[in-house]
């Protein structure tokens, strides 16, 4: 009886022997987002206007649309959107920058309401982290203005990654994953680096006006001649410089009146009497 229940005869209870349990092996930690696959600095076309557009995420195929919500009389909040070829909110121009001796870009709205206001990220942080991107009204602070925009690869997707370069928010991403409404997603600045952060950045084509109407011929210095079939010659001038938007113009046809338009190059389309929205009155052009 003493063996069975493991009886010290001498002394009381034997403990049991037990085997020492295997150490658990240990929890691994996972592993960090992979970064960004950063190699070229973009290079900035001299003249060029480009849209921005989001390569992933659920803002993927959306455009950089500075025509959002007014935050003060000094900006206006960003957000993105479905392609809208009448929205002028859609045009950026980016431009070279050197701020207290570091290279990098400011990013412009180039039409619209928001005519002339830079890309910036100088807002309250929110909760997460992020922080919205507006465009402000400029000259303001130039280190709010300024971004590094460069190649990149994440997860099979390849574009740009636009990051704020200097100052408030220095190092955080530019994403587009906070729903506006609708289909339109707000745009922000993260160090979040499991977001989706990859843009494409494309000039938008130019069609000059005499090669999207074979029947319009234009001189150097912007004279007109429109000729059409079964009427008289009518002539005109441009207005504006070749690299305003819209081109602006006029044209006198002798069997009708003088008539005012607004030209879009990137449709192409002549708008007559008043611009795009605003008239019924439109020549659709040829792309070539």
């Amino acid at each position: 009886i003493a063996k069975k229940l493991n009886i010290d005869t001498r002394g009381g209870f034997k403990p049991a022997q037990t085997k020492p349990a295997p150490p658990k092996p240990a929890k691994s930690k996972p592993s960090p987002a992979p970064a960004p696959i950063l190699s070229v600095i973009f290079d900035v076309e001299a003249g060029a206007e480009y849209e921005i557009v989001k390569r992933d995420g659920p803002a993927h195929g959306q455009y950089l649309t500075s025509s959002s919500d007014k935050r003060n009389n000094g900006s206006y909040w960003v957000h993105t959107q479905p392609c809208n070829i009448t929205d002028e909110g859609q045009r950026w121009q980016i431009l070279n920058t050197n701020v207290g001796g570091k290279m990098g870009f400011k990013i412009k709205a180039l039409c619209g309401e928001n005519k002339g206001r830079m890309l910036v990220a100088h807002s309250n942080t929110r909760s997460n982290g992020d922080c919205r991107v507006l465009v402000h009204n400029t000259p303001h602070r130039e280190t709010d203005e300024t971004w590094l925009i460069q190649d990149a690869e994440m997860g099979g997707v390849s574009g740009f990654v636009i990051i704020k370069s200097q100052d408030r928010h220095e190092g955080k991403s530019l994403v587009a994953r906070v729903e506006r409404g609708g289909d339109d997603i707000w745009v922000d600045v993260t160090e979040d680096r499991d977001a989706e952060m990859i843009w494409n950045i494309t000039p938008i084509p130019i069609v000059e006006i005499d090669e999207a109407f074979p029947h319009i011929t234009k001189t150097p210095e912007g004279e007109l001649t429109v000729t059409l079939s079964g009427r008289p010659e009518a002539y005109g001038m441009m207005t504006n410089e070749e690299d305003q938007y819209p081109q602006t113009g006029w044209v006198k046809f002798p069997d009708d009146r003088k008539y005012k338009f607004w030209y879009y190059p990137e449709e192409p389309a002549i708008y007559w009497d008043k611009p795009r929205g605003q008239t019924a009155n439109i020549w659709k052009g040829e792309r070539g």
